[in-house]
C-alpha cells in the first residue's frame, strides 16, 4: 500500500470517526435534554406537591384553630352553667351562718351579756333551723334568751326583723357580720326571724 492510498484511507477514517463524533455528539445532547426536561418536570410535580401539602397544612391549622376555639367556648359555657346551677343551688339551700359570721357575731353581741331578748320565729323549718343557729351565738355570749314560735303570720314576715328598741350598737353587730336585717316599729327587745326571703332565679 502506497502513500497516497494510506492518506486516501485515513482521511476517510477521520471523516466517518468525525460523523460518529457528530452522532454520538447529537444523541448525547438529545439524552441531555430530554434528562433535563425529565428533571424540570419531576421539580415542577415536587413544587406542586410542596405547594398542596402547604395548603393542606394551613387547612389543617385553620381547622384546629377552629376547633381549640369551640372547645375553648364550649368550656366556658360550661363554666358558666356549673356557676349558674351553683348560684341556683345557693339561693335554694336554706338560709345558715358561716364561720365567720358567727365568729363575729359572737365578738359583737358579747357587750350585752345579761340581757334578756325575746327571738320569735315562725313554724316553718328553714326558718327555726336559723333561728337557732342565731340563738346558739346570742346563748354564747350570755344573752339570756326567751324563745317563741309563731305557727304563720298575715301577711307573711320575711328574713330578720329587729324592732327599733334594740340601741344601734346591737343593730351593727348584724351589721358586721353581713346579715341582712330590717328594723321594726316594734316595741320591746325582740327579733323575729321570719320566711326566707322569696329568691330571685
Amino acid at each position: 500500500m502506497n502513500a497516497e492510498n494510506v492518506n486516501f484511507w485515513a482521511n476517510w477514517v477521520l471523516v466517518i470517526s468525525l460523523a460518529v463524533g457528530v452522532v454520538a455528539t447529537y444523541f448525547i445532547v438529545v439524552s441531555g435534554n430530554e434528562k433535563e426536561r425529565k428533571l424540570k418536570l419531576e421539580l415542577s410535580k415536587a413544587n406542586a406537591d410542596a405547594e398542596k401539602a402547604k395548603a393542606t397544612a394551613a387547612e389543617a391549622n385553620t381547622r384546629t384553630a377552629a376547633l381549640h376555639l369551640k372547645v375553648e367556648e364550649e368550656a366556658r359555657k360550661r363554666a358558666e352553667a356549673e356557676l349558674a346551677l351553683e348560684t341556683l343551688r345557693a339561693k335554694l339551700r336554706g338560709r345558715s351562718l358561716t364561720e365567720k359570721q358567727r365568729e363575729i357575731l359572737l365578738s359583737s353581741l358579747k357587750q350585752f351579756s345579761g340581757a334578756a331578748i325575746t327571738v320569735e320565729s315562725l313554724g316553718d323549718k328553714e326558718a327555726a333551723v336559723f333561728a337557732e343557729q342565731i340563738i346558739s351565738v346570742m346563748k354564747e355570749a350570755g344573752i339570756v334568751v326567751n324563745r317563741t314560735t309563731i305557727g304563720m303570720l298575715t301577711p307573711p314576715q320575711y328574713g330578720i326583723i329587729i324592732s327599733s328598741d334594740f340601741n344601734a350598737a346591737f343593730q351593727n353587730a348584724f351589721k358586721k357580720a353581713q346579715i341582712d336585717f330590717t328594723v321594726s316599729r316594734a316595741t320591746g327587745n325582740r327579733i323575729l326571724i321570719g320566711l326566707k326571703p322569696p329568691i330571685d332565679i
